[in-house]
């Protein structure tokens, strides 16, 4: 049985926006972070659901601080992991835009999303964002990955067919997630993978389902 991916359902994070998140460890052990906030999983996932205010999370992450620092100051530590983005990233998606429905869906958070708009500029981030015919951010839905809820959300809004859905995420968890409901599948590794080469990729894909 030959399979056709028709759509392509991108995660945003380490796959189209390279990140350092070493960056903001060592920026957090620059204001003198304990060690207990790297046990915060629960805080960070709740976050990344939009289930916290802006000044809420800088306040959590405050309580892990030995010294008291200024929330814009939490929010530039929290903002070091984000690295330009690829000019040629647009480029592609717009090339892919004429062979395929995109999708986005991010575990992303609001002060990583006004960061990203505004690191980009207004006009490219419109650009992004109009390549998508559907965008599912965590903290607007709710939800995150992994858990099978956002995924079948964007299945049901996006009218997704999983089987002919290509999904592209740098998290093992997801990758598992996506596969169990039926996704075709690159588990993509930021530091050896080139997302230039999707399209080769998706023509491996195609040829092994021959």
């Amino acid at each position: 049985m030959i399979i056709v991916i028709k759509t392509i359902l991108f995660d945003l994070g380490n796959v189209l926006l390279p990140l350092d998140v070493e960056k903001t460890y060592n920026a957090f052990e620059a204001l003198s972070a304990k060690s207990t906030l790297h046990k915060e999983l629960p805080l960070f996932h709740s976050w990344e659901k939009g289930e916290l205010s802006p000044d809420k999370f800088c306040a959590e992450i405050g309580n892990h601080l030995k010294y008291q620092a200024h929330n814009n100051t939490i929010k530039a530590a929290w903002n070091s992991m984000l690295l330009p983005f690829p000019g040629e990233y647009l480029r592609l998606l717009k090339k892919l835009n004429t062979k395929y429905r995109l999708v986005l869906i991010s575990n992303i958070n609001h002060i990583h999303e006004l960061a990203i708009k505004e690191m980009m500029g207004p006009f490219i981030y419109r650009q992004f964002l109009k390549q998508f015919s559907g965008i599912y951010y965590s903290h607007h839905d709710g939800m995150r990955k992994p858990d099978e809820e956002f995924f079948n959300h964007a299945i049901r809004e996006s009218s997704l067919v999983p089987e002919e859905t290509l999904f592209i995420d740098d998290t093992e968890a997801n990758i598992i997630c996506a596969t169990k409901l039926g996704f075709q599948t690159w588990h993509f590794n930021p530091q050896t993978d080139d997302l230039l080469g999707l399209e080769n990729h998706i023509k491996k894909k195609h040829n092994n389902n021959d």
